[in-house]
């Protein structure tokens, strides 16, 4: 009995019962061996799994769909991109993974994938040495129900192409994509069921086109973004269930963005955030359930925004705050 996200094999035959329950996280039981013995095993007890595989219903939904898409897919090449329409014409909805492997490829546009409507599994968009500039192709994608990954994209100028996201099941990893000033294409998400990722995007000035995220599952992480300001994008947070972290982020000045936050359930670390003055845009944080953690913040001058904070669950840590003269 797991709780992890799996993807399962299993063999073609079968002589007995199959028994598949209570495994939070298994999202994926339409591969190939549990579609053969579906019509033949007994008992059948599929049970208290995740969206997909929680019935025998569901699997043999998912096991007819399988048939038109094929389960998971890593395109890395233009030609193999503009194939997927004429060798899966019937697949909108992908069972399973969506790898976009941009490393030293010649692949320039997404637009032959334009009948994907949801993908299961995760998303990722890798790069390296190529020169996709935009995502356009995906606009009829609205859900992804495991992770969203695009990282180490070096000519990826715009997310647009993805203006019909509302949602995204897993974790959402925007790391190392050194030209995108922002998130333009993003503005429908709403839902994120992991955490939310930020990470070395030396460009990125603004978080604004997320002003329409209201829930975040895990923890939020902005490390590295050296023009970032603030986090106006993020007004409708109003709890995390995780750890707010940012650190080496040499141009935010203050965390406005974030002023109806009222709780966040783990740690609120803030590291070499070298601009930060003061804590504007936490004036509606009231609990923390870890630790408070402040380090190497040179231009943090007072304590200025945390006026409705009443309770921190864990340790308070203030170190090498060199200009800071009272908590006040």
């Amino acid at each position: 009995q797991s709780d992890e996200r799996l993807e399962i094999a299993f063999p073609n035959s079968l002589g007995g019962g199959l028994s598949i329950s209570w495994n939070g996280k298994l999202l994926h039981c339409a591969v190939q061996g549990i579609c053969t013995v579906l019509d033949e095993a007994s008992p059948i007890e599929i049970s208290g799994n995740g969206a997909g595989c929680d019935s025998q219903a569901e699997v043999s939904q998912a096991c007819a769909n399988a048939t038109d898409c094929p389960y998971g897919i890593t395109l890395s090449s233009q030609s193999q991109i503009d194939a997927f329409p004429s060798i899966y014409p019937n697949c909108s909805d992908l069972p399973g993974d969506l790898f976009l492997n941009l490393q030293n490829s010649n692949i320039t546009n997404l637009s032959a994938l334009s009948q994907l409507g949801s993908i299961k599994g995760d998303l990722r968009i890798l790069g390296g040495y190529n020169d996709l500039k935009n995502l356009h192709g995906l606009e009829n994608l609205t859900t992804i129900g495991g992770d969203l990954n695009i990282s180490s994209n070096t000519k990826l100028e715009t997310l647009q192409g993805l203006d019909n996201l509302t949602s995204i099941g897993g974790t959402f990893q925007f790391w190392a994509n050194s030209l995108l000033p922002d998130l333009a294409g993003l503005e429908k998400l709403t839902g994120i069921g992991g955490s939310l990722a930020i990470l070395d995007n030396t460009k990125l000035k603004t978080l604004a086109e997320l002003e329409q995220l209201s829930s975040i599952g895990g923890s939020v992480v902005i490390s590295g973004n050296d023009q970032l300001e603030n986090l106006t994008g993020l007004e409708n947070l109003t709890a995390l269930n995780g750890t707010l972290q940012m650190d080496d982020n040499p141009a935010l000045v203050n965390l406005q963005g974030i002023e109806n936050l009222a709780s966040i359930a783990y740690n609120l670390r803030l590291e070499s955030n070298t601009a930060l003055a003061d804590f504007t845009g936490l004036n509606g944080l009231t609990s923390i359930g870890g630790d408070f953690s402040l380090e190497n913040n040179d231009a943090l001058t007072s304590f200025e925004g945390l006026g409705n904070l009443l309770s921190i669950g864990g340790n308070f840590e203030l170190e090498s705050s060199d200009v800071l003269k009272n908590m006040a």
